[in-house]
């Protein structure tokens, strides 16, 4: 635990990112275990390790049976890391609520012409954020489905070639290995696919967790702001409606009229702990994964 892996890693190769893209993979080729050998991971050992994922059952036993260093721990790969895709998910959530908010400052001439607001902000945040991932998962459970359909095939025609008398017996065995082997790689491409969409739930489930906490907290000005140095503001730290100061005609100008609370509401709580949770599983559901 004492052993950094950055240590053993060039600063020159560190820097030419802004995120922990080149540590991934510095780090996980030049990896030295605390007695000077290099050090590997178990899926760095042939195309047939990831293929028929046994890395993952190395990994298991490896955990079960022992305490792991840092080093031994492989780095989250750049495409899974939280800190590229909350950004951009917490981007649209915001756009979401500022069309919202600005919808309902408008008067009533100003609605029918602006279009409608965003209502369903966080799935379209998921959609936005996460289309690729989740067009390519429904992209393959479509080609697998296809694959099941032509092992049908291919079992009729076994089933018709039983009740000939003059069938071959290389026939029967050749579309009896043909269905065998189509039905293997469907497995393993399933087995990657439903790997490929748990990556994807986490992912989801970490983003709509940490935007909707951001998204709960206050985000009112502060008291001591300086209300002079931006036109048209709010002068006043409490809003009122005596007359003689007009407000700003934009809410996110006037601390008062904010649509934030001082206070985290109860609501907070079942967004983050319960909604969170359960949203993921509906992609899972819909992908036919469950």
């Amino acid at each position: 635990m004492n052993v950094k892996m950055w240590d053993k890693v060039p600063i020159s190769e560190t820097t030419t990112h802004h995120f922990w893209e080149s540590e991934v993979e510095v780090v996980r080729k030049k990896t030295i275990a605390p007695n000077g050998k290099k050090f590997k991971y178990f899926d760095d050992k042939g195309i047939f390790n990831f293929v028929f994922l046994l890395w993952m059952y190395r990994w298991v036993w490896t955990a079960a049976r022992r305490y792991l260093d840092a080093y031994m721990i492989h780095p989250l790969p750049l495409a899974d890391q939280t800190i590229i895709w909350y950004p951009i998910f917490s981007r649209h959530v915001s756009d979401g609520i500022a069309s919202l908010e600005a919808y309902e400052y408008m008067g009533k001439d100003g609605r029918k012409r602006a279009p409608k607001p965003v209502k369903h902000i966080l799935w379209r945040a998921i959609l936005l954020t996460f289309w690729k991932r989740l067009l390519i998962i429904l992209i393959g459970i479509v080609i697998m489905n296809a694959i099941s359909m032509s092992v049908a095939v291919f079992l009729h025609k076994l089933l018709e070639l039983l009740y000939r008398r003059d069938f071959r017996f290389i026939t029967l065995f050749s579309l009896a290995f043909s269905i065998i082997l189509i039905e293997l790689i469907k497995e393993l491409c399933m087995d990657h696919i439903n790997y490929y969409l748990q990556r994807a739930m986490l992912i989801i489930d970490s983003c709509l967790r940490i935007t909707i906490f951001q998204h709960g907290l206050c985000y009112r000005r502060s008291q001591f702001g300086n209300f002079q140095a931006k036109g048209g503001a709010c002068k006043s730290i409490i809003h009122s409606c005596s007359g003689e100061d007009l407000c700003s005609s934009d809410p996110l100008l006037c601390p008062a009229r904010r649509y934030k609370n001082n206070e985290v509401t109860p609501k907070i709580y079942s967004l983050i702990l319960n909604d969170s949770y359960f949203i993921p599983f509906f992609i899972d559901f819909v992908t036919g994964s469950i």
